[in-house]
């Protein structure tokens, strides 16, 4: 649940920044959503989540036209609106029971969660940085969210038009270690990109 934390403290800051009213809801359909996920590529993977079966498992996973994209969205919604939270729709929560999928999370522990944390969740999941052995960091300071956020766009331009070939989609935390890191080196210039 601590991903709905940084994925609120987001939105506070974009809301601070543009002069913006978002709530973690509004800031996904409006902000994220439109990045990450309203492209032929996603840019992050939240597994057995709508946009999971949208891209993994359907017959337009190569290339879910804009119509099947926006039927995950609202299938999401759907859930955040009319199930109990569970970790196909709320990061990291439990399973939804033991037959799920993921069922080796189950838990009998009653832990709350607002229709807006699902969305924070999922913005929050994806200001992590992602570091060797696959471990993911979650780091609580105002301009790494920031600078890590401004990166998405980026990265999305990248995946759209890699400059190199094996630059993959559905890795946003590594993304976000990779561009954090020529951000804030010694050497950024504003308006030079990193060289992959």
């Amino acid at each position: 649940m601590i991903q709905s934390a940084y994925g609120h403290r987001l939105v506070q800051l974009y809301n601070e920044r543009h002069g913006a009213r978002y709530d973690a809801r509004g800031f996904f359909d409006e902000v994220f959503f439109p990045v990450v996920y309203d492209d032929r590529k996603p840019l992050q993977n939240i597994g057995n989540s709508p946009f999971f079966v949208l891209f993994e498992k359907s017959e337009w996973k190569k290339n879910p036209p804009p119509q099947k994209r926006r039927e995950a969205l609202a299938q999401l919604h759907h859930k955040a609106d009319t199930e109990p939270p569970d970790g196909s729709f709320l990061v990291g929560f439990p399973a939804a029971g033991a037959q799920a999928v993921t069922s080796g999370q189950v838990s009998n522990i009653a832990i709350p969660g607002s229709r807006d944390d699902v969305f924070a969740s999922w913005i929050g999941a994806a200001l992590a940085l992602t570091v060797g052995g696959g471990f993911s960091l979650l780091i609580e300071d105002d301009e790494v969210l920031w600078t890590t956020f401004e990166g998405w766009p980026l990265y999305r331009r990248f995946v759209n038009h890699p400059p190199v070939s094996n630059l993959k989609g559905r890795q946003i935390n590594t993304w976000n270690t990779w561009w954090l890191a020529h951000r804030l080196s010694d050497d950024y210039l504003p308006g030079t990109l990193p060289d992959y």
